[in-house]
């Protein structure tokens, strides 16, 4: 399993609908659904969630037809648009803000819903990024940590117009001088690609560079254990 996929929880629950603790909502699903959740707790650039995804045999315009009936009925508004492959539907729920994701998967309909928790957040809530490495002018695209069964976890996506052999430089100095161990290191100039994995401790770090265009994508998961 590799370190992007360790974190992801799988239960198998035949529900009707998804009951949250400390006040987060319920998101019913349809029943006889076996639902895969994808962590314990989970903090999204600063705003806490929760996600989950499950397969829908009927498929994906029965799914979609689920999702706006139920808010109908429950008097829920709701906005909805396609992006790409996905319907995505999408509600706020007082202080929780709920995104249904719809897409067709082979035979069946695949829906991922996430709940965001705005309410939870504060001035003191950090910035995404914070405590990351990264050279200057880098922008922070995504920030998610995340806890399972006791180990946490923390995938970043960042950009910055720097090449991929200056950021390879600057993350394998980095972690050398801060005394992590270097388990594996790429670097293919030619392909606009690299790749490191460093460890110290009971963490691991894992950091895949790619060129997008003039930008290099920096895709980086620690572990702790």
């Amino acid at each position: 399993m590799t370190l992007v996929n360790r974190f992801l929880v799988c239960a198998g629950l035949l529900l009707s609908s998804i009951t949250h603790a400390s006040g987060w909502p319920d998101v019913p699903v349809p029943e006889s659904v076996s639902v895969t959740q994808v962590s314990e707790d989970m903090v999204f650039n600063g705003v806490p969630m929760k996600i989950f995804s499950f397969e829908y045999l009927p498929g994906r315009q029965k799914l979609l037809d689920f999702y706006r009936n139920t808010w109908r009925e429950e008097e829920i508004e709701f906005k909805e648009h396609e992006q790409g492959q996905w319907v995505i539907l999408s509600a706020p729920h007082d202080k929780f803000y709920v995104t249904v994701q719809v897409s067709q998967l082979g035979n069946t309909g695949y829906a991922q819903i996430g709940i965001s928790n705005w309410g939870a957040v504060s001035k003191k809530t950090p910035d995404p990024g914070t405590g990351f490495p990264r050279l200057p002018d880098s922008l922070v695209v995504n920030d998610i940590s995340a806890t399972d069964s006791g180990r946490r976890s923390r995938t970043l996506l960042v950009e910055n117009g720097h090449s991929i052999a200056s950021n390879y430089r600057y993350y394998m100095g980095h972690y050398q001088r801060q005394h992590w161990n270097v388990v594996r290191s790429n670097l293919d100039v030619k392909k606009g690609a690299a790749a490191l994995t460093v460890a110290r401790d009971d963490r691991e770090m894992e950091i895949v560079l790619t060129q997008q265009g003039s930008k290099s994508h920096i895709f980086a998961v620690e572990i702790i254990h």
